[in-house]
């Protein structure tokens, strides 16, 4: 009897999968966006701030003080992915304005621009976050 060889698995990578959720959950973001006021870049500083001292606070109440310094070197970074995020959801805005008829080509905005900035962020996201799970 001759020996089956083994086959490769053809289930996706873990990076893989990161990658197409953050792209997945982009695309949701981008395509069912409609703006209902200006854009706020103060208030998505302000808001990051929050959620990073929220998250510092609650790292810290789990894992107590021996994991202190670790969870204070995680703040930056925590900080620049809720910056990346919420400034993402602000520059909507102008990328659904992008095509509006004031421009020669009013096909390439609205939902479509939306949509295209927010699954490249959420790429990068589920980039840094595949990053940041492999560290470990």
């Amino acid at each position: 009897m001759a020996k089956k060889s083994k086959q490769k698995s053809t289930g996706i990578s873990e990076l893989q999968r990161h990658l197409l959720t953050g792209a997945a959950f982009g695309l949701y973001f981008g395509w069912f966006f409609r703006p209902q006021r200006e854009a706020s870049f103060v208030f998505a500083i302000f808001l990051a701030v929050i959620l990073t001292i929220v998250m510092l606070l609650y790292r810290l109440y789990q894992n107590g003080r021996e994991n202190a310094q670790a969870t204070f070197k995680e703040a930056p970074l925590n900080f620049g992915q809720f910056l990346i995020f919420w400034t993402a959801l602000e520059f909507r805005h102008f990328a659904y304005d992008f095509g509006s008829p004031m421009t020669s080509n009013p096909v390439i905005g609205g939902r479509l621009a939306s949509a295209v900035l927010m699954i490249f962020v959420g790429v990068l996201l589920g980039g840094i976050y595949y990053w940041r799970n492999s560290q470990k």
